[in-house]
């Protein structure tokens, strides 16, 4: 998560957090009020492309979980026994308010949808 001046603000969450703690902490982090925050994620290491995903709903939540276990938990072998591999590296995932994130994409885009350039004299 990105603070207003840019730098990144990280914090660790835990396996069984609920729909309403996880948004409280991005909340407080962005200072934001929970009730407003649209909670939506992309990993560090998609492209820069990529969509975000939503969170707004607790199949959304579970989604997000299964997503991070895959990255995160050792897999299974043929055997049953858990893989010996190390997750290729940290994972990093950047969670915004979606309401915040529209609101910068209309300030940036004109009627036409390009991006505005202001020219300072």
């Amino acid at each position: 998560m990105k603070n207003a001046d840019g730098s990144n603000s990280p914090f660790t969450i835990e396996s069984s957090i609920s729909l309403e703690d996880l948004r409280n902490v991005v909340a407080e982090k962005i200072g934001r009020h929970p009730n407003v925050v649209r909670l939506q994620y992309k990993l560090a290491s998609d492209k820069v492309k990529a969509p975000t995903t939503s969170i707004q709903n607790n199949d959304e939540l579970q989604i997000f979980m299964e997503r991070m276990r895959i990255l995160l938990v050792p897999q299974r072998l043929a055997s049953g026994r858990y893989s010996k591999r190390v997750p290729t590296k940290n994972t990093m995932v950047c969670f915004e308010d979606a309401a915040v994130a529209e609101g910068k994409k209309a300030e940036s885009a004109d009627v036409k949808g390009k991006k505005k350039v202001r020219v300072v004299n």
